[in-house]
């Protein structure tokens, strides 16, 4: 009298698949799914682009190296500048799309950030 609650397969009058929870049934559908995208949409998304340059104008002498982006979301900004300061002991913030990071790390950010993934320019 007791439902049958491990049903696999909902399918449709015409026979399509709505819901399992069989892993061999979901995995291959994925891989159907995989067949029919374009082969450029299914390669790994490579990290975006990251300019990164020195300044002192207007800051009183001191220097400070700007991080310039594009493409990268609030939250993946906010960690990276949080990993920056703790990794390098130092002071940074978001100003209009960019990261100021105080003092004079050009290289050693560059560094940082290519083996993190990041081009860098």
């Amino acid at each position: 009298m007791g439902k049958n609650k491990h049903k696999k397969r909902i399918k449709t009058e015409d026979g399509g698949l709505v819901y399992s929870t069989d892993k061999e049934v979901m995995n291959s559908l994925w891989e159907g799914l995989n067949d029919l995208l374009p082969e450029e949409k299914t390669k790994k998304r490579e990290k975006p682009l990251l300019r990164i340059r020195k300044e002192k104008k207007g800051r009183a002498g001191k220097t400070v190296t700007i991080i310039a982006y594009e493409h990268l979301n609030k939250v993946e900004v906010e960690g990276l500048v949080k990993e920056i300061k703790k990794q390098f002991a130092t002071g940074g913030s978001l100003k209009n799309d960019e990261i100021v990071i105080q003092g004079e790390l050009l290289e050693r950010l560059q560094t940082f950030l290519k083996e993190k993934g990041y081009r860098v320019k």
